[in-house]
């Protein structure tokens, strides 16, 4: 129901970074990785810097479920590049990969 409601908001307003970022996680939360890609790169590629370590982080997730593991790792050593808040988790995540 959640997705719902993020997406009807997104056709009134497609740039809202919060429907944006909700509604791909959303769609991560349903195994719907694909989907969630799009948004989170809309997020990624938006000029407001809202959401853009939580997207990246969400989006390597998501494309290592697609089978996806070197692009996963390469938006892993961007996050890790920027030392912000997943910087850990990105390097326990690459060392599996």
């Amino acid at each position: 129901r959640a997705l719902n409601r993020y997406l009807l908001i997104l056709e009134q307003y497609p740039d809202d970074l919060n429907a944006l970022f909700y509604g791909a996680l959303s769609y991560h939360n349903l195994g719907k990785n694909k989907e969630a890609i799009v948004f989170f790169d809309k997020i990624i590629s938006n000029e407001l810097y809202v959401f853009n370590e939580e997207a990246l982080w969400y989006k390597a997730k998501a494309l290592i479920k697609l089978k996806k593991k070197s692009e996963a790792k390469s938006i892993l050593e961007e996050i890790i590049a920027h030392g912000g808040f997943y910087t850990q988790e990105a390097i326990a995540l690459r060392e599996k990969l």
